[in-house]
Parts: structure tokens; sequence; C-alpha cells
């Protein structure tokens, strides 16, 4: 059976997360995976309803309607709504009668154990349920609720998925026909949408969009091809900027398609109200070289997602109880794996497993979803040079004179060895050439006019002082020493120096390949060292400026961009503006090839 560009029939979900790294890529498999091992069970589970002990309704119902629409991949982050500098919600920003929830997370950053919580009582506090326990679709039909399932996403299979289960559950469902590669837009549930609404019976319509899933430019028509400029204090490349650019594009067009949900509601009598939430949000360059989500790098970029509850005056006026505690929750953590409980109180379905203090509608939420600030970091902020750029890697003599007469500091590779007492110029694995660093500077006409960026590799604890000693004696034979910068990741290390007048930079490991709970565990790890030692500053690559801004407020960083050769135009106009928007940034390695550069 088939209504207009519309089957009924039974589907599963195919959009994995998205993935854009290894890691990604196996967190995503191994939970498909985990959902294909219990497909006999979702097919039991689609089968027979499940009837709730205690069910019970606290009013009378005449033909209400009421709709959930279920984003995919919008993260609130880039939500005009929501404060984000774009205006990506010109529509709903506009809109009346909207309450919008300011502090609600998902669960998991992919589609499937995300929404299996979501309308399920299976959450984070309780793991041990599952869809077998009952689905809001379970509720709404002991409830006398008519379902509706209608959907833009690709129908394939049965059962196979906590989404696919769900829709079977439905009393109708509508998916799009389209199965090849070329997807249809949200604008095409429109039609069935307003069929499907104007029905005179007491009824609950899912709305699954598309949404702003990658590829972001596919999610929206020509016309919707709204950004193409550059975003103030976002340095980003031309890649990175066109991913923003129709990420934001399909956000805009999002904000229209339930703007026009919402206006064929207004024309509804009785009671109506639309609830819409994202499955998970999505990072785009927000917090490092990285667009997607994933649970194993999960940040707040993937997990808050947008959630408001818009709802006409005539449920306003029969629900003022309800809508008043709704509007005292609209700064309250919350997270959608109790997203059931809310759904209860809307559409007063309550039983044994209902528990109204896990609602939006409650007085009271648990407030146990979310971590304090980071800790401020106490480095010492002693880096403050007139100049800026350096040159990266400069571990030869002739590499030298290629780049001085160019830069006005140089990064050095520094072994050092403690039985012959010398620093060998030397970046390891790569063979040494046998150059000392006191021969390198010596090299130089006015070593005072530079500034050195040494990078030691193999600083430890039964070193350290020998090697700040000899550092030293090298730097007094040139009147040096406020001129260097020692760099290692052995904060324990660095004090031997730093007590010799030294200014010092913490190497940071690599805080990008973490999820951000596990970058804030790490941060705060590192807080405690670095607010006992206090070096001069922060070191890691430019991809994870916005991670050290985050987690280690209050502390200067030197940091480097190595990809684009400095001697570009294009390049060195990227250089400027990040120093220009990144004023704690205190020195910058750039590539500049030469002949010798190793």
């Amino acid at each position: 059976m088939s209504i207009g560009p519309f089957s009924i029939l039974a589907y599963q979900n195919r959009l994995a997360p998205a993935s854009f790294s290894t890691t990604s890529i196996v967190g995503g498999v191994n939970a498909y995976l985990s959902f294909l091992q219990e497909e006999d069970r979702f097919t039991e589970l689609s089968k027979n309803p499940i009837v709730f002990e205690h069910f019970r309704q606290n009013r009378e119902h005449g033909n209400e309607t009421h709709v959930i629409v279920i984003g995919e991949s919008t993260g609130r982050h880039h939500m005009g709504l929501y404060g984000y500098e774009r205006n990506t919600n010109p529509k709903l920003s506009e809109s009346k009668n909207i309450l919008l929830f300011n502090n609600v997370a998902s669960p998991h950053a992919h589609t499937f154990a995300a929404l299996e919580k979501a309308f399920s009582f299976k959450s984070d506090n309780q793991p041990e349920l599952s869809m077998s326990d009952g689905t809001i679709l379970d509720l709404l039909k002991q409830g006398n609720y008519r379902t509706y399932w209608l959907s833009n996403q690709a129908i394939s299979g049965r059962f196979e998925t906590p989404i696919s289960v769900l829709a079977e559950k439905a009393d109708t469902k509508l998916f799009s026909k389209n199965i090849s590669g070329h997807e249809q837009y949200d604008e095409n549930l429109l039609d069935p949408f307003s069929r499907i609404i104007s029905s005179k019976e007491h009824k609950v319509v899912f709305v699954h969009l598309m949404g702003t899933h990658m590829s972001y430019e596919d999610r929206y028509p020509e016309e919707f091809d709204h950004f193409s400029g550059g975003i103030s204090e976002r340095i980003l490349t031309d890649k990175q900027l066109h991913y923003v650019n129709t990420y934001d594009n399909a956000v805009r067009y999002n904000d229209f398609i339930v703007s026009e949900l919402i206006a064929q509601l207004e024309q509804i009598n009785g009671p109506c109200t639309l609830l819409y939430f994202s499955d998970h949000g999505e990072e785009v360059y927000d917090l490092r070289d990285f667009h997607g989500h994933s649970d194993v790098l999960k940040s707040k970029y993937m997990m808050d997602v947008p959630f408001f509850l818009w709802a006409n005056e005539t449920y306003q006026k029969e629900n003022p109880t309800l809508m008043r505690q709704a509007s005292n929750n609209q700064n309250a953590p919350f997270k959608t794996d109790e997203l059931i409980h809310t759904l209860a109180d809307l559409y007063d379905l309550h039983c044994h497993k209902t528990k109204h203090d896990r609602s939006l509608f409650s007085r009271r939420i648990p407030s146990n979803y979310f971590h304090d600030a980071p800790r401020q970091c106490s480095t010492s902020n002693s880096i403050d040079f007139d100049k800026k750029i350096l040159c990266h890697r400069v571990n030869g003599i002739e590499r030298l004179n290629e780049v001085k007469t160019i830069f006005d500091g140089f990064e050095i590779d520094l072994v050092y060895q403690p039985d012959s007492n010398k620093y060998d110029v030397n970046h390891p694995p790569a063979k040494s050439i046998n150059l000392e660093l006191e021969k390198l500077i010596g090299s130089l006409e006015e070593p005072k006019k530079y500034i050195f960026w040494l990078d030691m590799k193999n600083l430890d604890s039964t070193i350290d002082d020998q090697a700040a000693e000899r550092l030293v004696a090298i730097a007094q034979r040139f009147n040096i020493a406020d001129r260097i910068v020692v760099e290692s990741p052995r904060a324990e290390c660095l004090s031997a120096f730093q007590n010799k007048g030294f200014h010092t930079s913490l190497y940071l490991p690599f805080l990008q390949q973490l999820s951000e709970e596990e970058i804030r565990v790490k941060a705060d790890s590192l807080s405690s060292l670095i607010n006992t030692i206090h070096p001069s500053a922060l070191s890691q690559r430019f991809d994870a400026n916005e991670i050290v801004k985050q987690h280690f407020p209050g502390a200067d960083r030197i940091s480097w961009d190595i990809g684009p050769d400095y001697k570009k135009d294009a390049s060195k106009k990227r250089i400027e503006q990040i120093l220009e928007a990144n004023t704690d940034l205190k020195l910058f390695l750039v590539r500049f090839e030469t002949a010798s550069y190793r």
C-alpha cells in the first residue's frame, strides 16, 4: 500500500553513526552488530504489545493531536535559538508558544542506542532494562491513542533495530519509497503529515527526519544554500569551512521543516503539541579537526541536543499546572534516556514503571548528569616576546642559514647526552648528524636577536638537573637565557629548567583522540600537576586549540600548524588570523620548506 511518494512498509534505520576515524567506525559497527544479534527478540517484541500494571489516566481525552519530531544529527551549538552567531533558526525564532529547554543531552552519539533509551524504560540509571519491558508505543496503545510513524529514512529489512521495532508497533507506518543513493528532502513529509493530522482521532504522530545527517549538502535544496562566508573568531581551512557552511545550511533547512509542521498544527482544532528533539548532536570542527559523531570521541557538541515543546493555546489552558512546571524546568539538566517519563506526563499515561520525578514536568529533576567547570590553570604565563612566528624544525646549520633572515626564532629538537654532557641536535628516530646545540647557535652572528624553542626529546628525572646546568652554560655564553623556551612532556623535569630562570612549556598529550569525558578526567589530573609546577605555557598542535582553551582555562599556549607551507600567501594570512584571534597564543611554529628541511 502506498500514499503518494510513501509506502506503508516495515523498515530499518540505515544511518549508522557518521564515521571519520577508525575509532568511530569500530564503535558504530559494534553497536549495530549488537542490535543484529538480537533480531529474533526484536521480531517478537514488534508482534506482542506489552500491557502495563496499574495503568491509569488522570483526565478525559477527546480528539487530541500530538507530534514527536525526531531530528537527526542536529546539535544545539549550531542553532540560533541557542545563541549560535549565525541565524540558522529564522522561522522558529519567530514562532509563538515554543518552550525551549536549554540543558538537554543525549546518552549516546549514535541513533540506535539513543532512541532505544529515549522511547523505552532502559536508561543510564537502569541499563538492565530493555525494550521487552515496554516502550512509549505500548503505553500509547494502552491509552487508546492511534499512532503513526512517518519517516524520510530509507527502507530495507524488518525488525533489525530498536527503531524498526518502534515503527512496527505503530498503527500506521509511512516510509519514503526511495532506497537508492539519491535521497529525498524532508519536505516530502509535509503532505502526508497534513493528511494524517486532519483526521478526527486521538493520535500521536512520530516524524523521523533525515535532519542534518551527513552528507550535509545533500540535506537541503539549492534555495537553502545560504551560508558561504567565514565565521568570526573561528579560523578554519577551506575544507573545514565548507563542512561548517553546509551543516549550517542543513540546520536552517531543518528550521524551515519543523516550522512548517507547527504551522500545519496551528490549523487544527483541539489540543495539540509538538515535541522536537534530536537523536544526538554533531561536532563540526567545534573542538578539533573532526566532523561527525562517535561514542568513542564523545564531546558536548555531539551530546547536547535541541529540545523544545510547542503547545497550542487549547492544550495550555487545559493543562496549566503541567505547562507551568515545564517552564520552571527550562534550564534543568536532563538527558533523553529519561524521555519516556516526560512523554508519559505529556500524554497522561501512567503505570508502575513511569516515574514523575524523572520528567521535565516534575518539580524536581535529578541533576547528576553534568560536571563542574574545569579548574583554573595556573601556568606562570611568562612568555611575552615581540614576535610570535617561529620556523619549525631547524636542525642544521644549512637549514638555519636558509631561514634566519626570514624568521625571528626557531624550533630545535634536542637529545641530551649525559655521558658527554652535550646537546645533540636531532629528532629521533632520524640518524644523528653529530651537531651540538652550542655549535648551531654559535653559527649565528647575533644569537640574542632570536627566540629558541628547544624541544627536549629525552628528559627524565635522572638527567634533568644535569641537562639544566648544561643549558645554563650555553645560555650564558650567548646571553640568551631569556630567549629560550624549554619544552617537554615530562612536567616534573621542567622544574629543573624553570628554577634556572628559563621559560618552559608542558607538551600536552594528544587529547584530540579522546572523548570529552576522557579529556575532562585527563585535564583534571594534569591541572593538579600544572598547578604545582607552574610551567610558563602549555603546548599542543593547533587542532587541539579549543580543547586546551576550554579544559585548561587561564593558561597561555604555544602551538604549531605544519600543514600548509608558510611561503604561500593563504597560509600567512591564516596564521595572522589565528594569532589575532588567540592573544594567549604566545608562540607559533610554521612549516617553511627549504632544501635542507628534514
